[in-house]
């Protein structure tokens, strides 16, 4: 796990350093071959026909995305690799460049207020990565390695499973420990861990509890570290943590 590691913090400055200098180069125009089509709610080829290449839409904030990976899609031949994303109120598309290891992009989500952005790509089997951007300036705020499934708190906190380099599993049982964090640039780590791993518990975060101040957690747990290796031992219970409040 020591060599995973040394190679998630090398992928995660390498993407830090590409988004740095891609503000250098000129960005091809996706949005002459793809556009959204608010009659379908998808995206399609401005030539006829329909786009394949992965896409979404948050619908809350009428905002949408098409991963243009020109190396996979056809239709994106020629284009720099990106996401193109489209603002259906203000009727606007704009482009965010991606590095290599932001190919494989999984989901696109807003903050309510549409200020920030955080793309989650799969990058290797231990882990994704979530990249958090500001929409206006498409500037690199924070990056983490956790897993894709969060949710905004706020304007600016979303919840989300980070993976915690600090605590190590058994080699055999190919996994990291998670725990439950809150996305707050207020803090110099740019994130507050809400429930923290331990030698035998992790905690993924759900989605919200049922008050407002609260999100659900999966608690796994074992008895003896040894035991990560049989997921068989592996034993979940539900439960809810506190969101501090802003500030």
């Amino acid at each position: 796990m020591k060599n995973s590691r040394i190679l998630l913090t090398a992928v995660l400055a390498a993407i830090a350093f590409t988004a740095v200098f891609s503000g250098a180069a000129e960005a091809k125009n996706a949005e002459d071959v793809f556009a959204v089509s608010e009659k379908e709610s998808d995206w399609v080829l401005k030539s006829g026909g329909e786009a394949d290449g992965p896409r979404g839409i948050s619908l809350d904030q009428n905002m949408y995305w098409y991963a243009v990976d020109p190396e996979n899609d056809p239709a994106a031949e020629g284009l720099e690799r990106g996401v193109l994303i489209y603002d259906g109120n203000a009727e606007k598309y704009f482009f965010l460049p991606t590095a290599e290891e932001q190919t494989r992009v999984e989901n696109v989500f807003f903050s309510p207020d549409k200020q920030r952005m955080v793309l989650c790509c799969s990058v290797n089997r231990f882990a994704n990565g979530l990249w958090v951007y500001e929409v206006e300036t498409l500037e690199l705020e924070k990056s983490f390695w956790g897993y894709s499934d969060l949710f905004f708190i706020d304007d600016v906190r979303f919840a989300f499973t980070l993976i915690d380099e600090k605590i190590e599993r058994p080699e055999a049982a190919g996994m990291w420990g998670v725990s439950a964090a809150l996305y707050d640039p207020a803090v110099d780590e740019g994130y507050v861990i809400l429930k923290g791993a331990t030698g035998k518990e992790n905690f993924t975060v759900m989605g919200p509890g049922e008050k407002e101040n609260e999100i659900s957690v999966i608690v796994t747990s074992v008895d003896s570290e040894k035991d990560w290796e049989d997921v068989e031992k592996h034993k979940d219970s539900e439960i809810t943590v506190e969101v501090p409040a802003a500030g």
